[in-house]
């Protein structure tokens, strides 16, 4: 038997809601790995155990663990050091959450580890028991027609990520990893480049991009050329040979525009929609509350708790919100809350739990125009919000926008203006060399909207009536800082022509 769990036997303990146990509790208890049977049910399936540990005096956080028997063992709590000491293997599978491989990873040599996946069936160690498990799956009787694998072990985490992260944790390696994808269009130019390096020690926001442009820029066309370049292999924009999109594992859509044609809103195995399909949906506001409330359970198992409560937490600053984060606890959302949302709320809730399921490693995130329905204070509470999920799961967010607000969050160097020509039917994509994160508003819609923003707007109405000498006393006591400034220019520039 492996010396560490000699000293540190899993010592089990009866479920409580507020397990892991309490600091105070634990102080009191001998050395060892407490773990507790969940109860949590999977389709029928039983298989998830919540572990913490002390060694030493100090406390760990083990993670959660799935284990069973093969076939299933109806409501049989698994005693873990039994499984450790018998000499003869049990047929068993386990799967382990990020915090359970790093914890191990701690205090167990290669060899010692070697030697605890095989008795415990790990499945994310041993890829060729992963794969063994899913030819498998179906042979077992299944819980009507709900299956072990899939319906269990698959329910809060892909096989993506299980072969990649969990597998590359598992074996000693780090849980995320360094990447760069380029996006090459067909006269062989390197249009935009996402970049991740996790493990630098200097910090960079590198998990948002984006795209911004006039309307008919060509911003959602550019859009649906990425994702045919990833699905379909062939676009119209963009070189499917030397581009390496294909590096992310899936790709993530968020569009809420009913006018936005082309784009695909079937999901895929790797490719994911986010939004409502209007061709399809006959009550928006019973789509949108049913789809809340269904991804608000699931957003609040066990593996996402925490994580939704860290997203839900960032918009503390509304009184809705701060009233749905002691609902996480109880993992239900009542329509009466939901319907007391506004729609810019929905839709933030809409998205960011869609997000917390759906995004593993290397995802690709987009969002056009994230802007829609929302105030500034909720539209950068939901950027950050975004940001966070995505930057966990190693992934890139790209954002289609008009938002100054938007582009403050993002580096100048992540961002590609697009730009159209109507007369000859030309566009192009062009880097910003001016900087945006942290900019003001006003100097961010100047450098990218420019004379088109200079002649229309309050801008407009100025430049006509400066030039009909039109400029009354009343007028110009409630202009702003920037009218101000334009006028008495104006009036500068007037006087030197005059002398």
């Amino acid at each position: 038997m492996i010396d560490f769990f000699k000293k540190y036997p899993f010592r089990r303990k009866t479920w409580k809601k507020d397990f892991p146990l309490s600091y105070e509790e634990l102080c009191s208890l001998r050395d060892g790995i407490y773990y507790a049977f969940d109860h949590w049910n999977d389709y029928g399936y039983r298989t998830l155990y919540a572990m913490i540990a002390k060694i030493d005096g100090d406390i760990y956080d083990c993670g959660r663990l799935k284990i069973s028997f093969i076939p299933y063992r109806h409501e049989e709590e698994i005693d873990l050091q039994s499984i450790l000491v018998q000499e003869e293997g049990y047929n068993l599978i386990s799967l382990g959450n990020k915090e359970y491989y790093e914890f191990l990873n701690n205090f167990l040599s290669l060899p010692e580890k070697d030697e605890y996946f095989k008795k415990m069936g790990d499945i994310a160690y041993d890829l060729n028991r992963l794969d063994e498990s899913i030819k498998n799956d179906s042979i077992y009787h299944p819980i009507e027609e709900y299956y072990l694998l899939k319906n269990s072990f698959l329910r809060d985490v892909s096989l993506s990520e299980i072969r990649n992260q969990l597998h590359r944790l598992s074996i000693g390696g780090k849980y995320i990893d360094e990447y760069q994808i380029s996006i090459i269009d067909k006269n062989g130019n390197n249009v935009l480049e996402f970049r991740k390096n996790p493990h630098s020690l200097e910090y960079f926001p590198d998990t948002l991009y984006a795209i911004v442009g006039n309307n008919g820029a060509g911003k959602t066309y550019f859009i649906k050329n990425l994702i045919d370049l990833y699905i379909k292999k062939n676009s119209d924009l963009f070189n499917n040979i030397t581009s390496n999109i294909n590096q992310f594992e899936s790709i993530v859509l968020i569009s809420y525009s009913p006018f936005d044609t082309g784009i695909i809103k079937k999901d895929s195995e790797n490719y994911k929609f986010i939004g409502i399909d209007f061709n399809k949906t006959t009550s928006l506001e019973d789509y949108i509350t049913k789809e809340i409330k269904t991804l608000f359970t699931e957003a609040t198992t066990p593996k996402n708790e925490s994580r939704t409560k860290k997203i839900i937490d960032k918009f503390s600053f509304d009184p809705l919100f701060i009233r749905i984060l002691p609902l996480i606890e109880k993992r239900e959302l009542s329509e009466d809350i939901i319907n007391e949302l506004s729609s810019g709320q929905k839709i933030v809730l809409l998205s960011l739990l869609n997000l917390i399921i759906k995004v593993f490693e290397k995802t690709l995130v987009i969002i056009d125009e994230p802007e829609l329905f929302l105030h500034p204070p909720l539209l950068k509470a939901y950027i950050r919000g975004v940001e966070e999920i995505v930057e966990e799961g190693n992934g890139i967010c790209l954002l289609a926008t008009h938002s100054a607000i938007v582009l403050q969050e993002v580096p100048n160097t992540n961002i590609r203006k697009l730009k159209y020509d109507f007369e000859s039917h030309e566009g192009s994509i062009v880097k910003l060399s001016s900087k945006t994160y942290g900019e003001s508003i006003s100097f961010i819609n100047d450098t990218i909207f420019g004379t088109d923003l200079r002649n229309t707007g309050f801008y407009k109405v100025l430049q006509d009536k400066i030039g009909e000498e039109q400029i009354s006393d009343n007028f110009e006591a409630v202009l702003g800082s920037e009218a101000r400034i334009i006028l008495r220019l104006s009036k500068e520039l007037k006087t030197n022509e005059e002398d």
